[in-house]
C-alpha cells in the first residue's frame, strides 16, 4: 500500500462534523456492474474505467486504519475515537485506484466517493459550510498542506459542487487533490481526486466528465 496515505486527507474531511448520527438501513453504498457504479439512495451513475482497480471492502478498511494510525500518531485514544466517528458517520461507497494496492508505483492515483450523514448538524447547510468545517480539522493536523484553490460552484453532471483543490506534500510527492462536495438527502457526497501528474488527472477526469448526476 505504498503512498497511498493520501486518504489521510479523506479521514480527515469526513470526519470534520462527527456527531454520531449513523447510517439509515435503507442507505444504498451502490455497486459496480459492467464498468458502472450506480447508487440508487443518491440517484447517480459512474463510469468506471475498467483498467483501474475497485478496492473491496477489506481493502478499503485497510487503508483507513492505516490513516486513522497516521493521524493519531501515539494516540490510542484518539484513534478509537477517531475510528468510531468514521465507522459511524462515513458510508465508503467506492474507491478506485489505477494500480492494484501492493503495487510497485511511487504513487497510486485514485477516485474515492464517500459521504457522511449531516441529519443532526445545524451548522451544514451548503456545501461551502462543509468545507470549511474540513479545512478547520485539516488546520488542526501536522500535514504539509497547500490550499490552491475553493469555488462555491462547480458543475459536475447537472449539479454544482463546492470545490476545494489542495496540494499534500507526503513522503516527497506533491499530491494534487480536487475535492468535490456535494449535500443530498441530509449527506455530505463527497468525490476526492488524487493525482500527481497531467496524464493521470486525464484519466480521472476521463471518468468524471461521464459522472450523470
Amino acid at each position: 500500500m505504498k503512498n497511498t496515505f493520501y486518504l489521510l486527507i479523506v479521514v480527515v474531511l469526513l470526519s470534520a462534523c462527527n456527531k454520531s448520527k449513523g447510517i439509515p438501513e435503507h442507505f444504498d453504498y451502490g455497486h459496480v456492474e459492467n464498468g458502472v457504479y450506480d447508487n440508487a439512495f443518491f440517484k447517480f451513475k459512474f463510469p468506471v474505467d475498467t483498467t483501474w482497480s475497485v478496492l473491496n471492502e477489506k481493502e478499503n478498511a485497510a487503508i483507513y486504519e492505516l490513516g486513522e494510525k497516521y493521524i493519531a500518531k501515539d494516540n490510542d485514544a484518539y484513534q478509537k475515537e477517531l475510528k468510531k466517528a468514521i465507522e459511524i458517520n462515513v458510508a465508503k461507497m467506492l474507491a478506485v485506484f489505477k494500480y492494484k494496492l501492493g503495487s510497485t508505483t511511487n504513487f497510486n492515483p485514485s477516485i474515492v466517493i464517500n459521504a457522511e450523514n449531516l441529519r443532526e448538524n445545524p451548522d451544514v447547510n451548503t456545501s461551502i459550510d462543509y468545507l470549511r468545517f474540513a479545512k478547520k480539522a485539516l488546520d488542526q493536523t501536522a500535514m504539509q498542506i497547500e490550499y490552491v484553490e475553493e469555488k462555491h460552484k462547480v458543475k459536475l453532471g447537472t449539479e454544482n459542487f463546492g470545490f476545494l483543490k489542495l496540494k499534500n506534500t507526503l513522503n516527497g510527492y506533491e499530491i494534487t487533490q480536487d475535492y468535490y462536495v456535494l449535500l443530498r438527502h441530509g449527506f455530505a457526497v463527497s468525490f476526492t481526486l488524487s493525482y500527481t501528474n497531467a496524464e493521470d488527472k486525464s484519466e480521472i477526469y476521463g471518468m468524471i466528465d461521464k459522472l450523470k448526476i
